[in-house]
C-alpha cells in the first residue's frame, strides 16, 4: 500500500483543460502499474456517474455551478502507454495465463471422464431430473399458477440413443418436463464449466427452506434432491458428439420465448435465438453410430448401478430409456422399492436422517 501512494508523487491542474486533473504516476513494477491504472479508470468512472446524475436531477437548475463539482476528466502520464513503456523496465500490460475455452474443451472432455460416453448420458440425465423436481417444487409453492406446457412424452425424462437425423445423422436426444432456465441460468451457469447454479443464493431463494430450523431438525434444508451440475454436464454431452443443440423454456417464459442454442468445441461465440418450445429443456446432440453402438451394446446403465441394465431406478421422476431408429422403449430390471419394502440380495437399507432411503450393496462398491 506504501509503495502504491508512492507511485503517484504528484496531482495537477491541466491548465490547458480546467476541468481536467492531471495525475502522474511512476509506479514501479507492473502490479502497480495495473492497480494505479485501475484506480484512474474507477476516478474517471465516478466522474461520469456524479456529472450524468447531477446534470439529469439538477440540469435545470441555475445554481448547478454551486455544488462543487468542476472536474470532468482524469488524464495521466500513463495514457500514452507507448511513450509511458519507454521510461520503465516492465512492459506495462496485464498479462496471464489464458484458457482459450473453445480450444481447449476436447482436451478436457476426454481425459476428464475416462472417454466413456456413457458418462455424457448419465450427467445430462442427472440435469434433467434435478429440473423436473424443481418445477414440481416451484408450483407446490404456488398453488393458484397455471399448468405449463410441457413436452408431450411418457416420462419426465426420455433418453433417446441413436435418434434418426437428416443426412444419415444419429442423435443422443435427453428431453424434460422440468423447469426450463432462463438466460442468466445459460450464460452464467449452463455454459460456466465448474459453475453450479444448484449452489447459488437465486437457486436457494428459490428452493430451500428459510425457517430457522432449516437444516438444524434433521430435515434437509433444501426441497429439492440434487444430482447433477450444469458445467459438468454441458462438458459431459461431448464425450457423445461435437454439436450440442439446447432448447430450453423457462416456466415464466412466453411460449415464443424459448431459447435455443448450438455449441461445438470451435465455438467462439455462441447465439442465443428465439424459439417457440414447450416449458423444459431438450439437448439433442449430434453423435457418430460408433458412439450410438456402444451406449447400445453396453448399455451405460449396466456398469452404473445395479445390476442388471439400470442405473436409474427410482419410480418417480419417470426416466425412459429409448434405442434405435424407432425409438424402441427399454425394459428395466429393477425398480426401487417403496420404503421399507424388501430388498433383491445382495441389497441393504441403512436409515439415515434427512433420507428416504439409503440402499447399498456390496457388489457395488
Amino acid at each position: 500500500e506504501w509503495d502504491l501512494n508512492q507511485a503517484v508523487p504528484d496531482i495537477s491542474h491541466n491548465e490547458d483543460d480546467p476541468e481536467a486533473l492531471f495525475i502522474t504516476a511512476r509506479p514501479a513494477n507492473v502490479h502497480d502499474y495495473l492497480k494505479v491504472r485501475g484506480w484512474l479508470d474507477g476516478f474517471q468512472e465516478e466522474l461520469d456517474t456524479s456529472w450524468a446524475v447531477l446534470g439529469e436531477v439538477y440540469g435545470g437548475h441555475k445554481g448547478l455551478a454551486g455544488l462543487g463539482l468542476r472536474v470532468r476528466r482524469v488524464h495521466s502520464n500513463l495514457d500514452d502507454l507507448t511513450e509511458f513503456s519507454k521510461q520503465v523496465p516492465y512492459v506495462p500490460k496485464r498479462v496471464r495465463m489464458e484458457v482459450a475455452r473453445a480450444e481447449v474443451l476436447p482436451l478436457l472432455v476426454g481425459p476428464l471422464y475416462d472417454e466413456d460416453p456413457a458418462i455424457g448420458v448419465r450427467e445430462l440425465m442427472q440435469n434433467a431430473l434435478d429440473a423436473v423436481r424443481e418445477l414440481r417444487d416451484y408450483l407446490d409453492r404456488r398453488p393458484g399458477y397455471a399448468a405449463p406446457d410441457l413436452y408431450e412424452q411418457e416420462g419426465d425424462v426420455d433418453i433417446w440413443i441413436g435418434e434418426p437425423g437428416e443426412d444419415d445423422a444419429v442423435f443422443v436426444t435427453v428431453t424434460d418436463k422440468g423447469i426450463g432456465m432462463t438466460e442468466e441460468v445459460i450464460r452464467e451457469y449452463f455454459l460456466t464449466a465448474g459453475a453450479t447454479y444448484r449452489s447459488s443464493d437465486e437457486w436457494k431463494d428459490l428452493h430451500e427452506r428459510n425457517d430457522a430450523d432449516a437444516g438444524k431438525d434433521g430435515e434437509p434444508a433444501s426441497r429439492v434432491l440434487r444430482s447433477g451440475r450444469f458445467g459438468v454436464g454441458v462438458l459431459a454431452a461431448f464425450l457423445l458428439g461435437e454439436e450440442i443443440t439446447v432448447t430450453t423454456r423457462h416456466v415464466e417464459a412466453p411460449a415464443d420465448k424459448a431459447i435455443t442454442f448450438v455449441l461445438r468445441p470451435d465455438s467462439e461465440v455462441v447465439e442465443l435465438t428465439y424459439c417457440k418450445a414447450p416449458v423444459g429443456t431438450r439437448v439433442r446432440v449430434r453423435s457418430t453410430e460408433e458412439v450410438v453402438g456402444r451406449l447400445s451394446e453396453d448399455p451405460f446403465w449396466s456398469e452404473l448401478g445395479p445390476p442388471g441394465r439400470d442405473c436409474y431406478v427410482i419410480n418417480d421422476p419417470v426416466v425412459i430409456q429409448r434405442a434405435g431408429p424407432e425409438g424402441e422403449r427399454l425394459s428395466q430390471s429393477l425398480r426401487w422399492p417403496a420404503a421399507g419394502a424388501e430388498l433383491p440380495a445382495p441389497w441393504l437399507r441403512v436409515e439415515a436422517a434427512g433420507f428416504a432411503d439409503v440402499q447399498w450393496s456390496p457388489a457395488s462398491t
